[in-house]
């Protein structure tokens, strides 16, 4: 199993210099990965923590240039929100400057919060999976094919030259954010991972019984999960934190990861429940140790 870490890319705290900061422990401690989340235009109806979010292309832009050898991912980016010809050139641009370090992590939106912020982009809800799964493809030809021409019902160009083209084969892996059924057929069909948030153990093993069920197209295919995680110190108590979240002592944790790996995940991107960054640091390094002796 493969380890990486969720930024502190949101929230009323959030900053440039632990950005930073996170980014280049991430990397010292031996994580395989660092990955920054999305939203444009949030509700107010959002929670608190959402509302302030730098965007994410922009982050990992930013931290590749402090970093040499950790993964950039993005966990997830909502791909309808945006123009695929511009995602794809960001994305490709990245990719070469990182010396291939990028995997796009994507997903619909859902809910009836995102469902106003596509309302505030001026982007229809309704038809988000089509148009995320014609962007997957779209992107694909600008960036393979040195003559890229695309004619769909979202997307269409022709006679334009896509350039420069990422330095990953193929492309940057594309993980599929989701665990409905369309999502695992999505990520089965059109994408190089499966990448779910805070599922139940239960759920997750239901779910990837029915994703290996598929068809999966990719020869470089990754079940991965992103978790909320609080490893507790001695005397301390469980926050109030969901019944997804994996809460507990070093011995818990690591346990409960020996059995995601058991159940085929094959990539765990923790999200430190922390309380501001000299907190955030302490549950970094204590990850650390517990995935070098799972992975």
């Amino acid at each position: 199993m493969k380890f990486g870490l969720a930024l502190p890319n949101y929230g009323p705290d959030a900053n440039p210099e632990d950005l930073i900061q996170s980014a280049k422990l991430a990397e010292r401690l031996g994580y395989d990965s660092i990955w920054a989340t999305d939203h444009i235009l949030p509700s107010k109806l959002f929670p608190s923590v959402y509302q302030t979010i730098y965007e994410p292309l922009t982050v990992l832009s930013f931290l590749a240039a402090v970093t040499e050898r950790v993964k950039l991912g993005t966990s997830i980016l909502v791909l309808p929100l945006r123009n695929p010809a511009v995602v794809a050139k960001t994305v490709a641009s990245l990719d070469v400057l990182s010396h291939g370090r990028v995997i796009l992590g994507i997903g619909v939106g859902g809910g009836e919060d995102d469902r106003l912020e596509f309302q505030h982009v001026g982007v229809n809800y309704t038809d988000r999976g089509k148009r995320t799964n014609e962007y997957i493809i779209a992107m694909r030809a600008l960036w393979c094919s040195a003559e890229p021409e695309f004619a769909g019902k979202y997307a269409n160009f022709a006679d334009v030259v896509a350039a420069p083209r990422p330095v990953q084969p193929g492309g940057p892996p594309i993980w599929i954010g989701g665990k409905s059924d369309a999502a695992l057929a999505r990520a089965a069909s059109l994408g190089d991972g499966w990448h779910p948030n805070y599922m139940a153990a239960e759920e997750l093993q239901t779910r990837i019984a029915k994703l290996r069920a598929l068809r999966i197209a990719s020869t470089r295919f990754t079940m991965s999960l992103r978790e909320r995680v609080r490893i507790l110190k001695a005397g301390e108590g469980p926050p109030s934190s969901g019944p997804s979240a994996i809460v507990g002592t070093r011995v818990a944790t690591e346990e409960r990861l020996k059995r995601l790996a058991g159940a085929g995940v094959e990539y765990f991107i923790s999200v430190p429940i922390a309380n501001g960054g000299d907190d955030f640091a302490e549950q970094v390094s204590r990850f650390a140790e517990i995935a070098a002796s799972v992975g």
